[in-house]
Protein backbone atom coordinates (compact mmCIF):
# COMPACT_ATOMS: atom_id res chain seq x y z
CA UNK A 1 0.00 0.00 0.00
CA UNK A 2 2.69 2.32 0.03
CA UNK A 3 4.24 4.29 -2.91
CA UNK A 4 7.31 6.72 -3.15
CA UNK A 5 6.50 10.37 -3.16
CA UNK A 6 6.46 11.81 -6.77
CA UNK A 7 9.94 14.28 -7.74
CA UNK A 8 9.87 17.17 -6.30
CA UNK A 9 10.65 18.51 -9.97
CA UNK A 10 7.43 17.64 -11.04
CA UNK A 11 5.23 19.02 -8.22
CA UNK A 12 7.15 22.58 -8.92
CA UNK A 13 6.89 22.02 -12.67
CA UNK A 14 3.33 21.50 -12.01
CA UNK A 15 2.67 24.04 -9.68
CA UNK A 16 4.45 26.56 -12.35
CA UNK A 17 2.62 25.48 -15.20
CA UNK A 18 -1.15 26.34 -12.97
CA UNK A 19 -1.96 22.78 -12.04
CA UNK A 20 -2.94 21.58 -9.06
CA UNK A 21 -0.41 21.27 -5.79
CA UNK A 22 0.40 17.67 -6.69
CA UNK A 23 1.37 15.42 -3.93
CA UNK A 24 2.20 11.47 -3.53
CA UNK A 25 -0.23 8.58 -4.10
CA UNK A 26 0.13 5.85 -1.55
CA UNK A 27 -3.51 4.43 -0.65
CA UNK A 28 -6.32 3.09 -2.69
CA UNK A 29 -8.20 5.86 -1.62
CA UNK A 30 -6.10 8.72 -2.97
CA UNK A 31 -8.44 8.50 -6.09
CA UNK A 32 -10.94 10.22 -4.28
CA UNK A 33 -9.11 13.38 -3.63
CA UNK A 34 -9.47 16.12 -5.89
CA UNK A 35 -7.08 19.08 -5.51
CA UNK A 36 -8.10 22.73 -6.40
CA UNK A 37 -8.25 26.34 -5.80
CA UNK A 38 -11.70 26.73 -3.99
CA UNK A 39 -13.32 29.80 -5.89
CA UNK A 40 -15.70 29.42 -2.74
CA UNK A 41 -13.35 29.53 0.04
CA UNK A 42 -10.88 33.01 -1.31
CA UNK A 43 -9.30 30.53 -3.80
CA UNK A 44 -7.29 29.24 -0.82
CA UNK A 45 -5.87 25.80 -1.81
CA UNK A 46 -8.63 22.95 -1.19
CA UNK A 47 -8.81 18.96 -0.82
CA UNK A 48 -12.42 17.47 -1.99
CA UNK A 49 -13.34 13.69 -0.72
CA UNK A 50 -15.29 12.89 -4.14
CA UNK A 51 -15.75 9.04 -2.88
CA UNK A 52 -18.39 7.45 -0.66
CA UNK A 53 -16.66 7.00 2.01
CA UNK A 54 -14.91 9.18 4.91
CA UNK A 55 -11.71 9.73 5.24
CA UNK A 56 -8.42 11.24 7.13
CA UNK A 57 -6.03 13.04 4.86
CA UNK A 58 -2.63 14.82 6.07
CA UNK A 59 -0.85 17.20 4.30
CA UNK A 60 2.95 18.45 4.28
CA UNK A 61 4.54 20.98 2.58
CA UNK A 62 7.59 19.78 0.26
CA UNK A 63 10.31 22.20 1.68
CA UNK A 64 10.52 21.68 5.61
CA UNK A 65 9.93 24.41 7.75
CA UNK A 66 6.24 25.20 6.62
CA UNK A 67 3.27 23.49 8.67
CA UNK A 68 0.87 20.99 7.19
CA UNK A 69 -2.25 19.41 8.75
CA UNK A 70 -4.51 16.98 8.41
CA UNK A 71 -8.34 16.91 7.69
CA UNK A 72 -11.56 14.59 8.01
CA UNK A 73 -13.57 14.68 5.14
CA UNK A 74 -17.23 13.27 4.34
CA UNK A 75 -18.35 12.41 1.33
CA UNK A 76 -18.36 14.65 -1.00
CA UNK A 77 -17.20 17.32 1.39
CA UNK A 78 -14.61 20.11 0.84
CA UNK A 79 -12.29 21.61 3.34
CA UNK A 80 -9.26 24.03 2.68
CA UNK A 81 -5.64 24.61 3.23
CA UNK A 82 -5.80 28.00 4.27
CA UNK A 83 -3.17 28.83 1.84
CA UNK A 84 -3.06 31.01 -1.54
CA UNK A 85 -1.36 29.89 -4.45
CA UNK A 86 1.72 32.24 -3.99
CA UNK A 87 1.76 30.37 -0.16
CA UNK A 88 1.62 26.96 -1.96
CA UNK A 89 4.35 28.27 -4.39
CA UNK A 90 6.63 28.94 -1.83
CA UNK A 91 7.30 25.65 0.17
CA UNK A 92 6.64 23.77 -3.45
CA UNK A 93 3.60 22.09 -2.95
CA UNK A 94 2.12 19.49 -1.07
CA UNK A 95 2.25 15.81 -0.54
CA UNK A 96 -0.24 13.98 1.25
CA UNK A 97 -1.72 10.84 2.98
CA UNK A 98 -5.28 9.57 2.72
CA UNK A 99 -6.77 7.22 5.05
CA UNK A 100 -10.34 5.36 5.96
CA UNK A 101 -11.61 7.81 8.57
CA UNK A 102 -11.36 5.71 11.33
CA UNK A 103 -7.33 5.44 9.99
CA UNK A 104 -4.26 7.43 10.27
CA UNK A 105 -1.03 7.55 8.21
CA UNK A 106 2.05 6.05 9.94
CA UNK A 107 5.64 5.92 8.47
CA UNK A 108 7.18 2.32 8.10
CA UNK A 109 8.61 2.78 12.13
CA UNK A 110 5.42 3.43 13.11
CA UNK A 111 5.93 6.98 13.97
CA UNK A 112 2.81 9.11 12.95
CA UNK A 113 3.50 10.55 9.14
CA UNK A 114 5.15 13.58 8.97
CA UNK A 115 7.75 14.11 6.51
CA UNK A 116 6.97 14.03 2.84
CA UNK A 117 9.46 11.79 1.17
CA UNK A 118 8.82 8.55 3.96
CA UNK A 119 7.00 6.10 2.79
CA UNK A 120 3.58 5.18 4.77
CA UNK A 121 0.73 2.82 5.99
CA UNK A 122 -2.66 3.15 7.74
CA UNK A 123 -3.34 2.01 11.07
CA UNK A 124 -6.51 1.92 13.16
CA UNK A 125 -6.32 5.46 15.66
Amino acid sequence: MSRKAIATGVICGALLAGDQALGQRYSNLDGCIRQLYDPTMYNWFSYQNNCSVAVTLRFIPVSRGYGGGEMNLRPGQTDSTGESRNEVLAHGGFNFAVCAANEIPVEPSGSPWNHAAAQYHCKPR
